[in-house]
């Protein structure tokens, strides 16, 4: 029987490696799989389509990426989301089209047994976990691919950006130690930059280690003193609305998709969704399209404070600030008072 313990998962660590305050331990008997849910926008439905794709070995057939670029379309379909109508949607089938061929090449050059789609793979030593997106085992070789979709094209700076440099680390650390007598091989896989071949830094490696440690052995209710804000890993950071540092940053320096106010007036839509005017320290703002399940403390007044995160700053015709527009990702907190949460 596993016992349970403490883990970091591999996606997270960019943030850790910045802030200790953002670090999310999760206790768990067993490894993480993918979560089954709705794609929200064309990249993650490429995302899906390339899981499905590979999984179902449909690459068998596809000598000319067809089926992949069917999947994507047949992806979106199951989403709700004609992706061929989207903004990039096209364009983005035909580099998805385009990265199956590529990547066909790949798979057809090893063994049916030897590929293993979204493997969920975990290192005790390390207590850093994470689900590959694809792992290739070589009799010499161990190969972590990474599928970088993205909500837009990925550009050849995000695939060389410290998230994506963490992220590959963590999973090499993991696979270097699970299968120790083989070399080593990692790429992300991108449809717009194809298959980037991404270099193992050993030494960065042991860094992530040593930080996942200095985390793990914090008293959870002292990290929140440790936060060190910063616009980038902030953005997706799961305690960012609770955490003040990050208020004390985001309205000092103005980020766009942060907000806070008094609350004058509020109502529901006929579908449901709620809408706020918010009267904030630039003036008066309107929150739209805000979804009840991702507002905390909902019921309350007219008079009540918002803060809100992720969200989609809106200009009117002159440039000006009018409203913020709630997305999947955003999250809203009211209270009967001005606020800076704590943990």
């Amino acid at each position: 029987m596993t016992s349970s313990r403490t883990w970091v998962g591999a996606t997270s660590i960019h943030r850790l490696m910045f802030c200790l305050a953002s670090g999310v331990a999760a206790v768990s008997t067993s490894a993480p799989r993918s979560p089954v849910s709705l794609a929200t926008d064309i990249g993650s439905i490429a995302h899906r389509a390339l899981e499905h794709w590979t999984r179902q070995r449909l690459w068998v057939e596809d000598e000319d990426g067809s089926l992949l670029r069917h999947e994507y379309e047949t992806e979106g379909l199951r989403s709700g989301i004609k992706v061929n109508e989207e903004p990039g949607g096209r364009l983005l089938g035909m580099r998805v089209r385009n990265l199956g061929r590529s990547l066909r090449e790949r798979l057809s050059a090893v063994a049916p047994n030897q590929i293993f789609p979204e493997e969920a793979v975990e290192d005790s030593f390390s207590a850093i976990r994470g689900v590959i997106d694809l792992l290739i085992l070589e009799e010499q070789t161990v190969h972590v691919y990474d599928y970088k979709t993205g909500r837009s094209a990925v550009s050849e700076a995000k695939l060389a950006s410290d998230s994506v440099r963490t992220q590959m680390t963590a999973y090499g650390v993991v696979a270097s130690r699970l299968y120790p007598d083989r070399r080593l091989h990692m790429a992300v896989v991108s449809p717009t930059q194809g298959i980037v071949e991404v270099p193992f830094d050993e030494e960065y490696g042991r860094q992530i280690v040593d930080r996942v440690q200095e985390f793990l052995l914090l008293p959870e209710e002292g990290r929140q003193h440790l936060a060190e804000p910063g616009s980038s890993y902030c953005y997706y950071c799961p305690r960012r609305l609770r955490c003040e540092p990050q208020w004390q940053a985001a309205l000092a320096a103005g980020w766009p998709d942060v907000v806070a106010g008094e609350v004058v007036d509020n109502s529901v839509s006929d579908n449901g969704r709620l809408l706020f005017a918010v009267k904030t320290a630039q003036g008066l703002s309107w929150v739209l399209d805000a979804s009840p399940e991702r507002t905390k403390g909902i019921g309350g007044a007219s008079n009540s404070y918002l803060h809100g995160v992720r969200l989609h700053r809106v200009h009117n015709e002159n440039g000006v600030d009018v409203h913020y527009r709630a997305t999947a990702d955003s999250e809203l907190m009211l209270s009967p008072q001005p606020f800076l949460p704590h943990d």
